[in-house]
């Protein structure tokens, strides 16, 4: 509002009704993205080339065991949490310079909590001019996930040893089966080489060193 020398005011006004229902509508999209992040359990991180600068969502701080309005999210802090940081950076680097694939899985080690099992994946993204100005990427949670599979391979373990003894059950139990049914013959012969000689003579001594020999065989 501005009054002019002749005494007349004059008055603009400014619709801001379309600005505010922008407004409101990116903070629900922000909000519902939040949301489906935190859901899913995937977080998107950025890593500006340029700036050497480590941007992350909400749900990508939680991952690394930050909180989600923690401002010390940085390159250097993130790295710091994991074990492997020299593979992790190096791969971060081969991605930049050479394009290869980023797909790593690595364990972090948070500040409170238990170490986790993650995910990350990432992108080279361009700039008009078509020079790669910053790496997007995503990052999940496996730890449950890396659990259950390390359970499965446990019990396919034990099931395999199971097999296994069960098989040398059989095989055992048909060796014993076949000797013992040797033993039957060797013991009923000697039993009637025995009885055809006399007690006192050398060779039923001997027949009787056989059937004792024989019976332990049995036992």
């Amino acid at each position: 509002v501005f009054k002019m020398p002749s005494g007349r005011v004059f008055a603009m006004f400014e619709d801001t009704y379309e600005k505010r229902m922008a407004e409101n509508a990116l903070r629900d999209s922000e909000a519902r993205y939040r949301q489906a992040e935190e859901l899913g359990g995937v977080g998107t991180w950025e890593y500006d080339i340029e700036k050497e600068t480590f941007w992350g969502s909400e749900q990508a701080k939680r991952v690394y065991g930050f909180t989600p309005d923690d401002t010390s999210f940085t390159t250097e802090e993130v790295e710091s949490r994991i074990p492997e940081r020299e593979r992790v950076h190096q791969a971060l680097v081969d991605l930049i310079e050479r394009e290869e694939p980023y797909d790593l899985v690595f364990e972090v080690v948070p500040t409170v909590g238990k170490p986790r099992v993650i995910n990350s994946s990432a992108y080279l993204a361009r700039d008009q001019a078509g020079l790669p100005h910053k790496v997007v990427g995503f990052i999940r949670d496996i730890t449950d996930q890396r659990r259950r599979e390390e359970e499965i391979r446990a019990l396919e373990h034990q099931y395999q040893q199971s097999q296994k003894l069960e098989t040398v059950g059989r095989l055992a139990g048909g060796v014993a089966h076949d000797f013992n049914n040797l033993l039957f013959v060797i013991i009923g012969y000697d039993e009637m080489i025995m009885e055809m000689l006399p007690p006192e003579s050398d060779l039923y001594r001997k027949a009787e060193q056989i059937m004792k020999a024989a019976r332990r065989a049995a036992t």
